[in-house]
């Protein structure tokens, strides 16, 4: 038989090493960005190494994520460059990486923690995560690293409240106390033959979000309050109309032809 050499080319390529306190990050999770998508992934080796290869010209950054419990990167290199020797995250070396955060959440007439979100974002790295449920209408997450984070309540309603922005020192707990989301809007629609479906849309400042799908003959629809938009069709033409929602009022809506 024929005997082949194949000589693999990895053009630019980024190496480094990834160190928690206690060792090693073996299994972590490091992702390199270019301007803002992710361009490649690796984990890092039970040696604490890791390396990316053929990639793109120019400067990236990397986002150390830790093991699978971690949810946001614990630590960013802001500015790398392909071929510019090792990069070494050293948690030891940096900033606590074990903050967490707790907040009850209710509704103006019931609990509302069976079906609530407490949504949280990491303002140097632009990504986001969950906190979980400890228990119904309290939630936390732990293992996050100093910096400042923005804090957000959404419901299955859509009722949103927004906490504002907060530092983690990456050592202690953040309480946000208890947040009461505003009750929803008890919405009635009649039936109309003539008329047909009604779309619904909150009207925000930045986008209308849809109540989605399309309604006819509903009742005990739970809307959050605010400006909405109502859009509905009679024969070839496009009617609509704007309304407004009040926290824990019922309403019948009649959109006439």
């Amino acid at each position: 038989r024929d005997h082949v050499d194949c000589l693999l080319q990895t053009g630019r390529t980024l190496r480094g090493r990834a160190f928690g306190p206690d060792g090693v990050l073996a299994g972590a999770r490091v992702e390199y960005e270019v301007d803002g998508a992710v361009g490649d992934v690796a984990e890092v080796a039970p040696d604490g190494s890791f390396a990316f290869a053929n990639l793109a010209p120019g400067p990236g950054r990397l986002l150390l994520w830790g093991q699978s419990t971690r949810l946001l990167p614990l630590a960013i290199e802001p500015n790398v460059l392909p071929d510019s020797g090792d990069i070494v995250f050293d948690l030891k070396l940096r900033p606590a990486t074990d903050g967490s955060v707790r907040a009850e959440v209710r509704c103006g007439i019931e609990l509302a923690g069976e079906a609530a979100e407490l949504r949280v974002w990491q303002r140097e790295s632009g990504r986001g995560t969950f906190a979980a449920r400890a228990k119904e209408g309290h939630f936390h997450l732990a293992g996050l690293a100093a910096g400042f984070y923005r804090f957000e309540v959404l419901d299955a309603h859509g009722g949103h409240s927004d906490l504002g922005e907060h530092w983690l020192d990456g050592v202690g707990c953040v309480d946000l106390g208890t947040v009461v989301l505003p009750a929803p809007a008890i919405v009635e629609i009649p039936a109309d033959a003539a008329r047909g479906a009604v779309e619904l849309y909150r009207r925000l400042d930045s986008v209308d979000v849809g109540a989605g799908g399309q309604f006819v003959g509903c009742q005990g629809l739970r809307l959050p309050q605010g400006s909405w938009l109502g859009v509905w069709r009679v024969g070839n033409a496009v009617h609509s109309r704007e309304f407004t929602l009040q926290s824990g009022t019922s309403v019948a809506l009649d959109f006439g032809n």
